[in-house]
Parts: C-alpha cells; structure tokens; sequence
C-alpha cells in the first residue's frame, strides 16, 4: 500500500529510506523468550496492553516477541503488511508515534486498527550490527493517548537493549552458521580425498564402478548408475547394488549424441529432455520424483562414459554438491580411463603369453595335460610357461619354467627361452642338464638374460610293455611330483641345480628313474602353491593330497581346487602325464 505523509511527533529527525533488511532479518527469524520479556518490560513501564518487538520483512512482519495481542495474532506471530504499524519504522528508520491512527489519513485504513485493536502507537526502530533498521520495538494503546517524552525516552532506552541483543542473537547464529558450513566442507573435504584416493587405488573396471558407485552415498542421492561402453561397443549400466544392465551399441551412439559435453543438473528426470531421458537405465527414471543429473565421463574430448544420478526428496542440488559431482566426475573419468588402459595392455600381453604356449600334442601311450590360470594382479602378466614337445627320435620332452618378473619383459623373456630350449631340442640328442647348460650360455650372452627357473624331464622311446626312462634336471624350480600306480604321490626330492642366468657354465646334474604304466609325472609352477599366508611345505603336501584324491589327468580340476577361493597374485601350470600300458 502506498503510506503517504507519516505523522509527526518522532523522537529522531528523519533519515534516508534503506532498501533492504540487512543480516539479521535472515538469521534471526525464530521467537526468542528474550523478546517476550522485553516486550513485558515496555508493557509494564508504559501501562501499555500491547507491547511488540517486531522484524519487517518485504511482504510481512513477524514479532519476535508479543504480550497481549488478540488471538490469533498472539499465537501466530505475523501478519502481513496490511496491518502493519511497523514498516513504517522501518522504511523511514526513524521513529513513529501517533496518539490516534484513526484520525492519520495515511494510517486511519490500516487493517491493524479493526483486526489487532490498534489506536495509539509508538514505536522506534530496531537496527542490525551494519545499522540498518530491520523492525521495531513498539508500544500499543487500545485507545487514543497522548504519549510522555518519559515514556518515549524508556521506549528509546529498551530499543538500544533489545537491539543489542538482536546483534549478539545475530553474531551467535552466524558463528553458529559458519561452524556448521565449516564442518559441513571438512567433511566434504575429506570425503573427496577419501574418493580421490580410492580412485587412485583403482586398477580394474570393476573397482573404479565400485568408488563411483559412492557417489551417490555423499550427495545423499538416491539412485546411480554408471554407463560403460564395452569391447563390442554395447553400453553396459553397473547400479550401485552391483546389477547390470546391458543396452545396444545404436543406444550408446544415441547418449553421446543427446548428452552434452558438461554436467546437467535438473530438477527432476525428465526435464533432461525426451530424447536424453528415454535412453537413461529404468533404475534411473523410475520413481525419480527429485533432482536428477548427468554427468559425462570425459577425458581428452572423449566421452567414455556417463554417470546418471536422482534424488527422491531433493528438488534442486545445492551448489557445493554440483561442485562436488563435477570433480569426482573428473575422478572416474581418469580412472576409468586408466582402468580401460590397464585391461587393454593386461589382455594384450596374456594374448601374447598364451599365444607362445601351443597345444599340447596328443602322444600315443602317454596322455598330456596341461592347464594356465592367469594371476589375478590387473596389469600383471607372468613369465610361467610350459612345453611339450616330441623328439623325431620317439622321445618326448616336457618342460616347465617360470621367468622371473610379472610384466610384458617377463613374457616376452619367456617366449624367446621356449622357443630357444625347442630349437636346443630338436638340434641336439644331449640329456636335460647339458640342454638346461646350453639354455643358460645362450641366456646370457645373446639373451635375453632373464632370471629363469625350470624343469626339462625327457622321456625315452616305449618299452615292450610301455614303461619308459624319464631323465630330468631342475634349474632351481619346484621338485616335481611322481605318483606311481596304486601308490600316494611323492615330492621327487633331488637337489635342484641353481636357476638359469645366475652363473652360467656350472655345472648341472640329471636324475632319472623309470615310469611304469600307471605312473603319474607332474610339473608345476610355484603359483600353485605359494601362499602369502600358508607354509610351502604344507601346500606341496595338499598338491600330493589333491593328486591322490583327484583324477590327475584332470589338472583344471586339481588348479581349481587349489586356487579358487584365494588371491593369486601368480600365474599358475600345472602339467600332469601317465603312462599307459602298451596295446
């Protein structure tokens, strides 16, 4: 309403009209038992019916403090500015006192003359800590009344007491205010390094989807869903309670066409757009009734991804939290990519590894089998190999080694010394140990040099009745194993020589015994059995156990049952053959 001309009879001269409430106004705004007895104090000096201590806001007025008002106005504490004496304080930051509003043509249609009993009013302003006067301490008359300059000078006193308390109030909050924002982004502080380093621990797919599947938990969302393009191309949506949902290549092309190269945040699903929202996971558009966002997984102008979050009571996400979202989205998008390296370098180099191991040949009289399990180490490829190869003189030759390392060197180490041991075999008629010595010069001198342990067994042409001799020698690796028909397996318990590449030109041993039918010879690599938290010793007795328990010629079978279950941070072979009686 426009308030014309005020009445006359202020305590102060006028002052300049302020535009706005100041600090207090929106610290400050919840009743205060302090007010009400401020409010008593000038009822109680001025004979007064109504006393009041009031905040002014643009379209309202609230009293902080209140005695005597009719009900409802006592109980509800505002009313709007139609019955408001005060705004007039306010807005002219100088006193008002009017002896009778009814006969003030700017007051006499004021709503607060018939609704709150209001004739006689005094009041005077009530100012922040920058000094802007944001209500009134009033007093209130039922009736017309002449008011004393004693009584206006108590009024004025009581005001400089309550405003000081409305600062201290306003000072408390805000401290109060700042601790909270303080702790609030100490919190987020620390969740956001906690998140950074559980990204930089990341290796795998899998483990960067599990750290941004947290997301949410920080941000108090709801649901979220990280998409992923696959090897074929196909998006693959992982939830956050681990299920997945796979969507077509056509459906990805569409994403990173709708979705635009920033974070979107939005009030709800679908006001992502028809063409962006119809292509998010069910997990995401059903029962969205919040915020929603996207965020595109990016790095080097590449979008490798997409993050889909809602929230189910939040209508708008706080700018700390858009924040927050940007630079973890940033987080996964670095790791992510990473993780997508990683796996492309660790299938690269096990295609390689496995690309040097060739079948095993299928050798009358003597059955062959051989298994290879990767170690469980992203990133990480072994040097273990084996070999089987059958001599144009009716022997065969079975080897098993393990190059030292657990990286592409190590596998390439591994191709050149099999390739090499074959190319020694196929030259020479020498026994194990003269070829293991060989091994070793060409190891060293040409290369590649490579700390390498290994067992090369040979066995003899059949006999009449199909036993052969076995000669092997052990460069530093494992003993192997010999179960003899009927019999438990035994460690076959001759001292190994030392490893390849540690002192070329020592001199090496073979050992040699015969196998009947029946019999059972077993290599292996050190995958098999070494345990960060098991003895050695007991984990070759439960290789013999497992050998005695299992068909042996069945060495998936056996690995499984010894590795399943753990970490392996090591390749595993494990070869297995029998001879068989002769036809």
């Amino acid at each position: 309403m426009s308030t014309g001309p005020l009445p006359r009879g202020r305590l102060t001269a006028h002052r300049p009209t302020l535009r706005h409430m100041g600090a207090v106004q929106h610290t400050e705004t919840g009743v205060d038992a302090v007010y009400d007895r401020y409010s008593r104090l000038v009822q109680d000096l001025l004979s007064v019916p109504v006393a009041l201590v009031t905040k002014v806001a643009d379209d309202h007025q609230r009293f902080i403090g209140a005695v005597g008002l009719p009900e409802p106005w006592q109980t509800d504490r505002t009313t709007p500015l139609s019955h408001s004496f005060c705004q007039y304080v306010r807005s002219e930051d100088a006193p008002l006192v009017v002896n009778d509003a009814r006969e003030i043509e700017t007051l006499r249609d004021n709503l607060a003359i018939g609704d709150l009993g209001v004739v006689a009013y005094a009041g005077v302003p009530l100012r922040d800590a920058e000094g802007t006067t944001i209500g009134a301490l009033c007093a209130i008359d039922t009736e017309p009344r002449t008011w004393e300059d004693r009584e206006l000078a108590v009024l004025h006193d009581i005001s400089l007491a309550c405003t000081a308390h409305l600062r201290s109030s306003a000072a408390a909050t805000e401290a109060t205010a700042a601790r909270e924002r303080a702790e609030r982004e100490s919190r987020r502080t620390a969740a956001l390094l906690q998140m950074a380093e559980a990204f930089v621990a990341t290796t795998t797919i899998r483990e960067v989807l599990e750290a941004a599947g947290r997301l949410g938990e920080l941000v108090g969302a709801g649901a979220v869903s990280i998409g992923v393009p696959d090897s074929t191309g196909a998006l693959v949506w992982h939830a956050k309670d681990g299920t997945q949902t796979t969507a077509s290549a056509e459906h990805w092309d569409g994403l990173r066409r709708a979705m635009p190269a920033t974070p979107i945040f939005t009030t709800s699903p679908e006001a992502l757009g028809p063409e962006l929202f119809e292509l998010l996971p069910a997990e995401v558009t059903a029962n969205a009734t919040g915020a929603a966002t996207v965020l595109p997984l990016r790095v080097e102008n590449r979008t490798i991804g997409l993050a889909a979050i809602v929230w189910s009571d939040t209508l708008a996400v706080p700018a700390a939290d858009q924040l927050t979202l940007t630079a973890l989205a940033r987080y996964t998008s670095v790791a992510l990519d990473r993780a997508q390296l990683l796996e492309a370098r660790q299938n690269a180099a096990h295609h390689l590894q496995r690309s040097m191991l060739t079948e095993v040949p299928e050798i009358a009289g003597l059955p062959i089998r051989a298994v290879y399990r990767t170690a469980h180490v992203a990133d990480e490829v072994g040097g273990d190999w084996y070999d089987v190869l059958e001599l144009a003189d009716g022997r065969v030759a079975v080897a098993v080694g393990d190059v030292a390392g657990h990286d592409i060197e190590a596998a390439s180490a591994m191709g050149q010394l099999r390739f090499a041991l074959r190319t020694l075999l196929w030259s020479r008629r020498d026994e194990p140990a003269a070829i293991l010595s060989a091994l070793d010069d060409l190891n060293s001198s040409i290369g590649p040099d490579a700390l390498t342990t290994v067992v090369l067994a040979i066995l003899g042409a059949p006999e009449s009745d199909g036993s052969r001799t076995l000669t092997w020698s052990n460069a530093g690796h494992l003993p192997p194993i010999l179960q003899r028909s009927g019999q438990p397996a035994a460690l076959m318990e001759a001292a190994p020589d030392l490893m390849l590449g540690v002192s070329p030109g020592r001199s090496r041993a073979d050992h040699m015994t015969r196998l009947e039918p029946g019999d059972t010879f077993v290599l292996y690599t050190d995958g098999l059995v070494e345990q960060r938290d098991a003895d050695v010793a007991e984990r070759l007795s439960a290789l013999t156990s497992a050998l005695d328990e299992h068909d042996p010629l069945r060495p998936d079978e056996i690995a499984r049952i010894l590795t399943d279950g753990r970490d392996r941070g090591d390749d595993v072979v494990l070869l297995t053959l029998r001879v068989d009686t002769a036809p």
